[in-house]
Formats: structure tokens, C-alpha cells, sequence
């Protein structure tokens, strides 16, 4: 994959992850985005990884929380002609006038196309991703920061969601 058709494919799952995200939430996301790459796992032990996988993964490690333009991803993330098997993109933070997008990587590098996963998808190897919170039922909407939201308004719609369960099956739910 060349580094032109990899921005681009950056290019269009970004514009993916914003559509798809709005159509889920009710907040507002602006169309102004940074990213923060976070990689998948973050053991060392991987006996598969090459030299050169693992010397990224350091490298990543080391900007974990760091926002960056999409211009700085692509140099990060295309390494001579080889990208990460697969990339989940989701909105971390939404903000008035910035969205920041996560970019979950693998810590494989591959060069070949048909390693590459997510080629269904148009933009291999992104894999747009919106995290549902457990409160939502059904096809209800949430805010997309619900992640960073205190543990206090988790646990009150935590809660709400369980009485709400109750109430519709007149039964307490039991966890297996």
C-alpha cells in the first residue's frame, strides 16, 4: 500500500466514523478531528512480533495520549510500504469545535494487500467502531463521551437500566 493511498483511506473512514457516530448519538461532533493512537495490547511478550513490529510498538508506547493531525498519523502508521493489520477507529472525545478519533492498531505490520483485514469495508485497513454504553436499550441514542462521563452518572443509568429491566420482565435479573 502506498503512503497517498493509505491517507486517503484515512481520509475516508474518518468521514465514515463521524457519519456513523452521529447517527447513533445526540451530541454534536465537529468535523475538525486530531487523533490518539492507542495500540491494541500492550504486552511485549508477543512471540510473533519482528524486530521492526516491535521497535514501533516501543515507539507507540511512548505517544500513547498524544493527539495528532492526520498528516503526523500517516507518518507514524505507514512504515516503507508495510501498515498494521488492522485499525479500529472510534470517537474518543467530542468536543464544540474538535473531535478526537482513536485509532486502536495492531501491532503487526503487513505489506501484502490480502493480509491486510477490513478490505470489505473500502478503506482497509480501518474498521470504524462506535462503543454502545450498557444503559442503552434497543436502537436508543446516547452522548459518544458517555466513556469519560464520572462513575457516579454511570452507576445512576447503570442502575436506571436494571430497574427498568425489572419493571418490563417482573423479575430481578440474575448475573451468571
Amino acid at each position: 500500500m502506498t503512503k497517498e493511498d493509505f491517507a486517503y483511506h484515512l481520509e475516508l473512514a474518518t468521514k465514515s466514523a463521524l457519519v456513523f457516530t452521529r447517527t447513533v448519538c445526540w451530541n454534536r461532533l465537529a468535523d475538525t478531528v486530531d487523533f490518539v493512537i492507542r495500540p491494541d495490547t500492550m504486552t511485549e511478550d508477543a512471540y510473533y512480533l519482528s524486530p521492526l513490529e516491535l521497535a514501533r510498538f516501543q515507539k507507540r508506547k511512548l505517544e500513547i495520549g498524544r493527539r495528532l493531525s492526520a498528516s503526523e498519523v500517516v507518518e507514524r502508521l505507514w512504515v516503507e510500504q508495510h501498515v498494521p493489520v488492522y485499525i479500529d477507529l472510534s470517537v474518543y472525545l467530542a468536543r464544540a469545535r474538535k473531535t478526537t478519533l482513536e485509532l486502536c492498531i495492531d501491532r503487526r505490520l503487513r505489506q501484502r494487500a490480502g493480509d491486510i483485514y477490513h478490505q470489505q469495508e473500502g478503506y482497509p485497513p480501518f474498521h470504524v467502531v462506535v462503543p454502545v454504553p450498557p444503559y442503552v436499550l434497543g436502537q436508543g441514542s446516547f452522548h459518544s463521551n458517555w466513556q469519560r462521563w464520572p462513575w457516579r452518572i454511570k452507576l445512576f443509568l447503570w442502575q436506571r437500566w436494571w430497574g427498568m429491566r425489572y419493571r418490563w420482565t417482573g423479575k430481578l435479573p440474575t448475573i451468571k
